[in-house]
Order: structure tokens, then C-alpha cells, then sequence
């Protein structure tokens, strides 16, 4: 007869043997709590309770998706246990107005289920993260949860470039919304994830980076943060300027995270073996207007930041306001233009209809707010820093319009319209009009349009007909001469002005450059007479950016102004220019 082994003689501890019980037990246990659940929730309209049918409550229901949660995580099921989690806030947001009705104690514990699936997501998940950082804090002194309505796609950018799918993502927004708190937000949530890696910061001064430092200190040091991140341990150095987190899964031989001004030697002591974020590496608008400050910005972000990089695959993170043309930001996305793996996002103040992008749901930054800043700022400076074009002052031959708010009394001498003719496309049909009155020409009024000729023929024939121009000249190049017959038989007995068409011989950059004197002669509305996303507006705004010296995305303000200073011109010449009675009383703005 065999002889029955001990626990001894088989190497298993009595300890050992009730531990591996009490672990199938755990099993067991939780195969019957998700069968239970399962069938509990197989239909969630109604089901039987000791016999009788009611409706699964939304407590129930959250309960039993907790209950399915912390089985899985006994059964070590990580994919189930978080789609369980997900569930609830799920459920909750679908089922919110039933939340309101339920007592407070039923409040207390979809609460807690509720903040318990943020923790466990926010490993994973940025925008869990933001959130369950900020549990317990009064809603409106919390930052994501005030700037969630605007800021959200930006979180869901930065998920995507922490998983891989890009390699760069550069992000502009104006000065004091969210950029820089956000990137401080994301740089201590990577590092929580990868706390064997290296990651570096770097920015315009020292003194900037050692504020992100002690905002990151008090981020990883929160009991928020360590309810995300349980176990974490800190270190750090402010004479060094790192931080460094533990448990490590290996040893890189260098801290998790570096911090550096762009004014701070680098050599020999930084590794990024991660994630590369460079925040405003140019401090203000005077440092843009220095072509050597900025310069010296991008040699030492390509030749020394960027050689920080361990490999090839450390993520890129640069984040600024758009000061200059040629500034780190704006050279790094006109390298990778084309490249699916990079994105920029601007962010301007103001949209195309005049109105804030940064409507916070506590204390936006209202439209009132950003044109009281514009009023006392360059039109050039706020183009730069709230809107994000950037600007090159240099080259830059429209950046100072004479402007007027009443024209002079009684009739102009003379009213004529240019129309640089656009059929459709990327470029726009510019076609302003000028009263002259003895040597001063005004602009009051232009059609500025990107759509097809069947909508703007109306649109220039209805023109002529409000402002009964003497002249009216189109540029015959690219089907001018069609556009022009079009628009006339528009006018037929309505206008009496005379149409005629010219081809242009000369190059447009040498023609507008000819003609800029005369150009910065005229004037033009003042800017509170006209609305922000008007024609008007846009063609103001595409006339001042334009750039002698610089590559112009568009030119059609400039060349139709171009084509008006010409007709000035040979008017002032004696060409001999017949004035044509105009049809009706005209009225002037």
C-alpha cells in the first residue's frame, strides 16, 4: 500500500496550502458574483425580485457593474474588469436625471462607484486622470472640469501621442487659458506610467522651469495622485532640477524627469529616453522681434534639446504661443507639413465670427475681455500672440492702414472698383471700390469671397449696382474677360458703369511693390465699423499680413488694391478718363 505524502515531504508549507484554498475560494466566489450579475443584468428595463417584476434602479445596476469590476480583478481579467468600470460612468451619464432623484445616501454610493472607476481608469486614460485628480475639490476651482467645453479635443490629442500614434503634437493657444497647466498636468501623468523612463522639460528660463517643477511636486506628492499611482515614491533635487519616481521596473541609470531653461547647460547630465516637452522656448513679443533671439531659439531646441533624445521613438511634445514665423514651433511644423504622425493645433482668442474661443464654463474669457486686450496692443502683436499668426514685422509694407470713420462731405470726384477674379478655389475674388475725393482716395466697402462665380457674380453685380462705380476694371488673366461679360449683362440697365477688362503684364510681387506708396495712401474703414468675419474684415486682415519679402499663402487683397492705385494713377496722368453720369442717387456710408 502507498504511503500518503505530507505537506513536508511535498515542499508545501501548511501556510501555502491555505493560501491556494483561500485563493480558489476568492475564485469561486467571484465566478458566482458574475454569473449573478450577469443574469441580473440581462434585462435592465425590468426583472423579478422575490417573485415580483421591478424595474432594475440605477443604484442596482451601478452596483452590479462594481460587483463584476472587482471579480474580474480577482479572476486577474484586466480587459473585463475595465470595460466594467467604463460601464458605470456609462450608465451614470446616460441615467443622470434618474441620479437627482435618488436619496442621498443612493447619492453617496453611486458616488463613490463613480470615483472609484475614474481612479482605476485614469492609469490609462487622460481624461480620467485630470478628472480624478481633482475629486473632492470645489467644482469651480477645479481646472479641467471648468475647461472641459473647450479643451477637451487637446486631452484627447495628447491620449493619442502618450499611445504612439504621433510623434509630434505641437499645441497654441493665447497666454494665461490653459496651455501650460495642461502640459504640466500630461508631463506628470506620463511619468507616473513610466517611471523607469526619462523625460525632459525644457523652456524659455530656468526660472520657468523650476515653477513646473514644484507644480509637478505637488501634483505626484497629492493623495489624489497616489490613489492613482499606489505605492509611488518621490525624490527630487531644486540645486540639480529633476525628479525622481519609484518603484522602478528597471534602472535606465538617470532620474524620471529633467528640467532645463533654454539659457542652461545641458552637456552630459540630461537623458529623455521618453517624452520631449518644450514649453514657450520664447518668452514675449520683444524676444520674436529679435531675429537673432529667435534664431538662437531654434539652434539650441535642434542642436542641443533635441539631441537629448535616447532613440527614436521619444515622443514630442512643444507647446507655445505663435510669436515669430521662424520661432522652434513654426520651423517644426513646416518640416513635417506633410508628415500623418505629427499635428499642430491653434487655438486663436477670437474665431472667424469675431467671437472667444475660450467660453470657460466658470470665468470665460468673454469676446469683451480679448478685444478690451486688442485695443491696446499692435494689431501685429495680438495677430501674433492671441490669434497665433505668427508674424514677421519685417517685409511686412500694410501693418500700418490709415483708417477714417466719416467720409469727407458731399459727392467723391470719382468712384471706381477693381476685381481680381477668382472662380472658385483656395483664393478669393477681391474686388474693393474707391471714392476719391481731389487727391485722397477711400475704401468703403469690397467683396471678398472664396465661392464659385455662380455666387459672386450676383454678389459684384449687386455691388456695382449699390456703389454705381464710374469704372470698373477686371483683370482679364484666367477668365477675367468671361467673369467681366457675365457681370454685365448682371447690370444691364441698372448701373451705368463702364466694365472693362486688362491683362496684366507685369508680376504680381513686382506690381504690388510698385504700387505700395500710393496703396498706403488710401483709407481704409476703422475697424469699428465693420465686423469681425465680415469681407471686409478678412480682407483687411489677409492685406496686413502680407509680406514683400516672405512666401504669402495669398495675395488677392494686395493685387485688386494694386489694380485701384493703377486706375489712380493714370487718372492723375490725364489718361483721359470720361466721367459717366451714375444711374439714381448713390448712398455713401
Amino acid at each position: 500500500m502507498a504511503r500518503r505524502r505530507t505537506l513536508s515531504q511535498s515542499g508545501i508549507t501548511r501556510a501555502d496550502a491555505e493560501m491556494t484554498r483561500f485563493d480558489d475560494l476568492r475564485r469561486s466566489e467571484a465566478e458566482y458574483t458574475l454569473k449573478e450579475c450577469q443574469e441580473l443584468l440581462k434585462n435592465l428595463g425590468s426583472t423579478k425580485k422575490n417573485g415580483k417584476e421591478y424595474r432594475l434602479d440605477i443604484v442596482d445596476t451601478v452596483n452590479a457593474y462594481r460587483r463584476m469590476a472587482i471579480s474580474y480583478a480577482t479572476l486577474k481579467d484586466k480587459e473585463k474588469e475595465t470595460e466594467n468600470w467604463k460601464q458605470i460612468l456609462r450608465v451614470l451619464k446616460d441615467r443622470a436625471d434618474e441620479v437627482k432623484s435618488c436619496s442621498p445616501p443612493s447619492v453617496a454610493l453611486l458616488t463613490r462607484s463613480m470615483n472609484d472607476a475614474y481612479r482605476f481608469l485614469a492609469y490609462d486614460d487622460f481624461e480620467c486622470f485630470l478628472t480624478a485628480l481633482e475629486l473632492g475639490q470645489d467644482l469651480e476651482s477645479r481646472f479641467f472640469y471648468t475647461r472641459r467645453n473647450i479643451i477637451r479635443e487637446d486631452v484627447k490629442e495628447l491620449q493619442r501621442l502618450e499611445m504612439g500614434d504621433y510623434d509630434m503634437l505641437g499645441i497654441s493657444a493665447p497666454p494665461r487659458t490653459y496651455k501650460t497647466a495642461l502640459g504640466t498636468r500630461f508631463l506628470a501623468w506620463v511619468i507616473g506610467r513610466h517611471p523607469e523612463e526619462s523625460c525632459f522639460f525644457a523652456s524659455h528660463t530656468l526660472k520657468m522651469c523650476r515653477k513646473v517643477m514644484n507644480d509637478i511636486l505637488k501634483i505626484v506628492n497629492s493623495e489624489a495622485y497616489k490613489q492613482i499611482f499606489p505605492g509611488v515614491e518621490v525624490e527630487s533635487s531644486s540645486e540639480d532640477n529633476w525628479i525622481d519616481l519609484y518603484p522602478k521596473k528597471f534602472d535606465n541609470g538617470y532620474r524620471t524627469l529633467y528640467f532645463a531653461g533654454i539659457d542652461s547647460s545641458m552637456a552630459g547630465v540630461i537623458n529623455c529616453s521618453w517624452l520631449l516637452y518644450v514649453d514657450d522656448l520664447i518668452a514675449s513679443v520683444m524676444e520674436a522681434s529679435n531675429p537673432d533671439r529667435v534664431a538662437n531659439a531654434v539652434e539650441k531646441y535642434t542642436g542641443d534639446i533635441r539631441q537629448r533624445r535616447a532613440n527614436g521613438h521619444v515622443r514630442e511634445l512643444m507647446i507655445a504661443t505663435r510669436f515669430a514665423t521662424k520661432d522652434p514651433l513654426a520651423v517644426m511644423e513646416t518640416s513635417r507639413e506633410n508628415n500623418p504622425r505629427c499635428k499642430f493645433i491653434k487655438r486663436p482668442a477670437l474665431n472667424e465670427l469675431g467671437e472667444s474661443n475660450f467660453m470657460f464654463t466658470v470665468n470665460p474669457m468673454t469676446t469683451q475681455h480679448f478685444m478690451d486686450i486688442k485695443a491696446n496692443m499692435s494689431d501685429v502683436a495680438f495677430e501674433c500672440v492671441f490669434q497665433q499668426n505668427p508674424i514677421d514685422r519685417e517685409g511686412m509694407i500694410f501693418a500700418d492702414l490709415k483708417r477714417y470713420k466719416e467720409l469727407p462731405p458731399g459727392e467723391p470726384d470719382l468712384i471706381y472698383m477693381a476685381c481680381d477674379v477668382a472662380y472658385s478655389g483656395s483664393d478669393n475674388l477681391s474686388a474693393p471700390v474707391a471714392y476719391q475725393y481731389g487727391d485722397d482716395v477711400y475704401i468703403p466697402d469690397v467683396v471678398f469671397r472664396k465661392e464659385g462665380f455662380t455666387v459672386t457674380v450676383p454678389l459684384v453685380g449687386n455691388f456695382i449696382i449699390k456703389h454705381q462705380p464710374n469704372l470698373g476694371e477686371f483683370e482679364e488673366n484666367a477668365g477675367g474677360d468671361v467673369y467681366a461679360d457675365k457681370v454685365r449683362d448682371f447690370i444691364m440697365g441698372r448701373a451705368n458703369t463702364r466694365i472693362f477688362t486688362k491683362r496684366s503684364k507685369a508680376n504680381k510681387m513686382v506690381r504690388i511693390e510698385q504700387y505700395e506708396p500710393i496703396i498706403n495712401s488710401f483709407y481704409f474703414l476703422d475697424r469699428s465699423l465693420y465686423k469681425p468675419g465680415s469681407d471686409y474684415d478678412r480682407f483687411i486682415r489677409e492685406l496686413e499680413r502680407f509680406n514683400i519679402n516672405g512666401r504669402n499663402k495669398h495675395d488677392d487683397a494686395a493685387d485688386s488694391l494694386a489694380m485701384l492705385a493703377e486706375m489712380k494713377q493714370a487718372r492723375n496722368r490725364g489718361a483721359g478718363v470720361a466721367i459717366i453720369p451714375r444711374k439714381g442717387k448713390r448712398k455713401v456710408r
